[in-house]
């Protein structure tokens, strides 16, 4: 090599770089629960809320009268008393007919939780019957003539929570904003952009919003003037399963689908971490329609058939890995207190700054309509 040559090794330091002009970022589909449950639930019929806007929304919600109980005690033949579950003989009203095992029994009074009956009802066969058998309200069957008869009422509940505040400041000195970079023309701009980019529905203060959804725990610090909102698990208790690191079964996951149903729930949705994910396709994955290709390979599961209905099947990457959710989409969801906004702080020093703020709340009704399988073994 002559001496004195240069090479292009030889200046590297002011060498030219290529840099495309637009700063690509790895995102995980944004906040892919938010845009299936929504931002502004405050403003649709799937919350009737006592009064909006307000920092502890509550929301009205009610059940349906229960169809069955249990005996409390053994039934034996030609008796005409049943004693229901303590505190459930109210279900029970005049002139029902219930079935037991296979026998029917005409309800004729009512006294705290002992029903008087007439036993062998509509033709069937007096017969003993255990304790703990259930007691199925079939109908109403009231004579000709008859006076009027209460039954059992509910009455309204109020799920509630609290509002949240969700911000973060950014600052860029006067030089670093006018400084030329390849791909960002104003830094100040280009870092509030990742915060509040598409209208707050895809930047990083969203994706924390979306995180409340499994985090989120319903507390009020007075002496601060901070409130957090609860999540999903703050308000579903009762259909409930912790794995404690065993394996999910396709058991497990359609078991929960019945208990939902079988408690009045329509559930449509059912949300889950990678390893959820990964076993959910492994179940079904026999049971797949397909369609011919000869450039791809395996399978993705986007939706279940089950006994009980079809359900979207909606991986999201903030998800306990190993955890079901399922949910009734119609059912729960974020209300918007106060949208998320721009908001100019008064400059102090050689630096400009603007803040990203919004304030939303979490809401869910019927609790029963849902259910949780959490901890399952990870692959």
């Amino acid at each position: 090599m002559p001496t004195g040559m240069r090479l292009v090794s030889s200046d590297s330091n002011i060498r030219a770089r290529v840099v495309a002009d637009a700063v690509k970022m790895i995102d995980y589909e944004n906040a892919p629960l938010v845009v299936k449950l929504g931002l502004q639930n405050q403003s649709n019929d799937k919350f009737r809320f006592r009064v909006w806007p307000t920092t502890k929304p509550e929301a009205l919600e009610d059940t349906m009268s229960p169809q069955q109980s249990t005996l409390a005690s053994n039934y034996t033949t030609t008796g005409t008393t049943l004693a229901v579950a303590s505190g459930q003989g109210a279900y029970f009203r005049k002139w029902q007919v219930l079935e037991v095992d296979s026998e029917r029994f005409l309800v004729t009074g009512v006294s705290g939780d002992t029903l008087t009956v007439a036993y062998g009802y509509q033709g069937t066969t007096n017969a003993n019957h255990s304790s703990g058998a259930t007691v199925k309200i079939t109908t109403v069957a009231a004579p000709e003539g008859a006076d009027a008869v209460t039954g059992h009422t509910t009455a309204m509940t109020l799920p509630w929570n609290y509002t949240q505040i969700i911000s973060e400041t950014v600052s860029a000195s006067r030089t670093s904003r006018k400084n030329a970079t390849y791909g960002v023309t104003d830094s100040l701009a280009y870092h509030i952009g990742k915060l509040f980019s598409q209208k707050g529905k895809a930047g990083l203060l969203v994706q924390k919003l979306a995180n409340t959804f499994y985090t989120g725990k319903r507390y009020e610090d007075t002496g601060r003037e901070i409130r957090t909102m609860g999540g999903f698990d703050t308000f579903v208790t009762t259909n409930v399963v912790d794995l404690a690191g065993v394996a999910p079964q396709r058991k497990d996951l359609e078991d929960m689908i019945e208990d939902i149903v079988n408690a009045g729930g329509a559930p449509d949705t059912i949300v889950c971490g990678s390893s959820a994910r990964r076993y959910i396709t492994s179940w079904y994955q026999d049971s797949i329609r397909t369609e011919r290709s000869d450039e791809m390979g395996g399978a993705t599961i986007s939706t279940i058939q089950t006994d009980f209905g079809k359900l979207e099947v909606m991986f999201d990457w903030m998800s306990p890995r190993g955890d079901f959710r399922i949910l009734d989409s119609s059912r729960c969801g974020w209300c918007e207190f106060d949208p998320f906004d721009i908001v100019d702080i008064a400059k102090t020093g050689d630096a400009d700054q603007q803040m990203v703020v919004g304030e939303y709340t979490f809401l869910l009704v019927n609790e029963k309509a849902h259910g949780i399988i959490k901890n399952g073994k990870t692959l």
